[in-house]
C-alpha cells in the first residue's frame, strides 16, 4: 500500500516538474513522459503492436486501472487524448495540468441532460481542434475479471454518427501493474497487446450492425491472447514545440508577487522547487543540444551583464579607508540593496542546474551543494543586515563576470579553462582571509560566529573545487601521458 501511494506521489512530482520545464523551455514530449512512468514499474510489452493503425480516429481500450493513463497512450505513440471527468483533476492534479498543457485530457461534466451534445463537442474538439486521436473506454470495460461485460451503446452511438474509424486494442495485465483495490504494485509485468482491424463507421448501414461487429471484435480481443511471448519495443520520438511566453511570464509573475509580499516565503518556495528539480532530474527527458544552445548563449550574456553591473555597483560603495567595514553595524540602504540584488542573482543561477538537466549532463556534488546552499546564505545575510558581506558579493560578481563570459566562448578560450577554476579558488582563499581579519579586529561576538561559519563554508568549497581541479586538469593529464 505504501509503495502504491509513493508511486502515485512520485508520478505527480514528475508531472509537475515536466510541466515547469515545458513552461521554461517549451518542451512537450508526451510519449517519452509516459515511457518514464512505464520504466519506473519496469513494465514489458508483447503482442500485436505492429497491428496498431495510426490512422484510426478512435482507439477503444479496456479500462482496468489508473495504469491505463500512461500505458495506453504510450502504446499508440503519445498521440491520444482522453475524455475525463473533472473529478480526476482533484485526484491527480499535476497529471491533469500536464495533460491540459499537452492537449491529452479533455474535461467535461458527465452528469446532465445534454451529455450527448457535450460528448459530441468533445470528440470534435479532440479530432479537429487539438489534432489528437480519441482514447475512449466504452462503458462496461471496467472489468478485471476473466469474463466479458457487454458494452453499452451510448458513446459508441455518438461517434458512429460522426463517421469515425475505430480500432479495438486490448491490453492484458494492466491491473497487475497497479491494483487499486488491493493498493499493490508489481514490477516486470508483461502486458500482452491484441488489436483488431480498423472498423470504419461508414461501412455499416445501421448502428446496430456497427455495434454488433464492435462487440464481436471486442470479444475476440478480450478472450484471445496475441499468441506471442516475444517482448516488443515501443519506439519513441521527441516532439518539441516553441516556448510559451504566456506561461513563462505567468510563472515569473507569481514568483515576483510572492517575493514582494513575503521575501522569506519566496526564498523557501524557490529552494523547495530547486530541491524537487534535483530529486526528479533523472526522470526528466532531455532536449536536443540544438534546441537549447541559443538559450544558453543569451542566458550567459545576461549573467555577464548582471554580474558586471553588480561588480561596478560594489566598487562604487567600496571604502578605501575601511574596505571590510569593520565595526560598522548601522543599516546602509545602498549596501542592503546590493546584497539583496546579489541574493536574487543566486536564484537566477538555478537556471544553470536546469540547463545541465535538460542537456542530459550529470549533476555533481559540488554543483548541487553550492547552488542549493549559497542562495540561502545570501538571503540570510540580507535579512540580518550584515554590511561587511558586500565585499564577498563584489568579489563574487567580478569572478562571475569572467566565468560566464568564458562559458560563451569556451571553444575559443580553451587555453584559459584551468585558470577559471584557479580564479574561483583564489576567491575562496580571499574569503577565508576576510573573516580572519574580522575575528582579530572586532569585539562583536555574533560577527565572530558568522566569521567562523564563513571560514567553514569557504573551506568546504576549496576542498570540492580542489577535487574538481585534480580530476579535470591533473589526473586527466596523467592519464593521457
Amino acid at each position: 500500500m505504501i509503495k502504491a501511494i509513493l508511486f502515485i506521489f512520485q508520478s505527480q512530482v514528475i508531472m509537475f516538474y515536466n510541466t515547469l520545464f515545458q513552461i521554461f523551455f517549451g518542451k512537450t514530449d508526451v510519449q517519452n513522459m509516459f515511457k518514464k512512468l512505464s520504466d519506473m514499474r519496469e513494465t514489458k510489452y508483447s503482442g500485436e503492436l505492429h497491428n496498431i493503425n495510426p490512422d484510426a480516429d478512435v482507439y477503444l481500450f479496456n479500462h482496468v486501472s489508473s495504469a491505463d493513463f500512461y500505458i495506453d497512450n504510450y502504446i499508440i505513440g503519445g498521440i491520444g487524448c482522453y475524455i475525463s471527468r473533472f473529478l480526476i483533476f482533484f485526484l491527480l492534479p499535476f497529471t491533469s495540468v500536464y495533460g491540459m498543457f499537452n492537449n491529452i485530457i479533455y474535461f467535461f461534466k458527465r452528469n446532465g441532460c445534454d451529455n450527448k451534445c457535450k460528448l459530441k463537442i468533445a470528440c470534435e474538439n479532440i479530432k479537429y481542434k487539438l489534432n489528437k486521436k480519441i482514447i475512449f473506454y466504452p462503458e462496461g470495460t471496467r472489468n478485471s475479471t476473466k469474463k466479458i461485460i457487454p458494452l453499452k451503446r451510448g458513446g459508441l452511438y455518438i461517434m458512429y454518427n460522426m463517421g469515425y474509424s475505430f480500432q479495438i486494442i486490448n491490453v492484458k495485465n494492466k491491473e497487475k501493474v497497479i491494483n487499486e483495490k488491493k493498493m499493490q504494485l508489481q514490477n516486470n509485468v508483461v502486458c500482452d497487446i491484441t488489436a483488431s482491424d480498423v472498423i470504419h463507421a461508414s461501412d455499416y448501414e445501421s448502428f446496430d450492425d456497427f455495434y454488433a461487429d464492435v462487440c464481436k471484435k471486442w470479444e475476440e480481443c478480450f478472450y484471445t491472447p496475441s499468441g506471442s511471448s516475444t517482448q516488443v519495443e515501443i519506439s519513441t520520438k521527441e516532439n518539441i514545440q516553441g516556448c510559451s511566453q504566456i506561461y513563462f511570464v505567468g510563472a515569473i509573475s507569481i514568483l515576483s508577487v510572492v517575493s514582494y509580499m513575503n521575501l522569506n516565503l519566496f526564498i523557501g518556495l524557490v529552494h523547495v522547487l530547486y530541491a524537487g528539480m534535483i530529486i526528479v532530474s533523472k526522470h526528466i527527458s532531455t532536449l536536443k543540444k540544438e534546441h537549447i544552445q541559443s538559450f544558453i548563449f543569451y542566458y550567459n550574456w545576461f549573467q555577464v551583464l548582471l554580474s558586471l553591473y553588480m561588480s561596478v555597483y560594489g566598487l562604487t560603495i567600496f571604502n578605501m579607508d575601511n574596505p571590510l567595514l569593520l565595526n560598522i553595524f548601522d543599516e546602509n540602504i545602498y549596501i542592503k540593496n546590493f546584497i539583496l540584488l546579489h541574493a536574487f542573482s543566486k536564484v537566477v543561477d538555478f537556471m544553470d542546474t536546469a540547463i545541465l538537466i535538460t542537456s542530459g549532463k550529470p549533476l555533481s556534488i559540488l554543483h548541487t551543494y553550492h547552488h542549493s546552499s549559497i542562495g540561502l546564505i545570501w538571503f540570510y545575510l540580507y535579512n540580518e543586515n550584515i554590511n561587511s558581506a558586500y565585499f564577498g558579493a563584489m568579489l563574487n560578481s567580478i569572478v562571475h563576470t569572467i566565468m560566464y563570459f568564458y562559458f560563451n566562448y569556451s571553444d575559443k578560450l580553451k587555453s584559459i579553462k584551468s585558470w577559471i577554476t584557479r580564479i574561483q579558488l583564489t576567491q575562496f582563499m580571499i574569503l577565508i582571509v576576510h573573516p580572519i581579519i574580522f575575528i582579530y579586529n572586532t569585539e562583536n561576538k555574533w560577527y565572530n560566529k558568522l566569521a567562523l561559519s564563513q571560514i567553514a563554508y569557504q573551506l568546504s568549497m576549496i576542498v570540492l573545487f580542489c577535487n574538481f581541479y585534480y580530476k579535470n586538469y591533473i589526473s586527466a593529464k596523467l592519464t593521457t601521458k
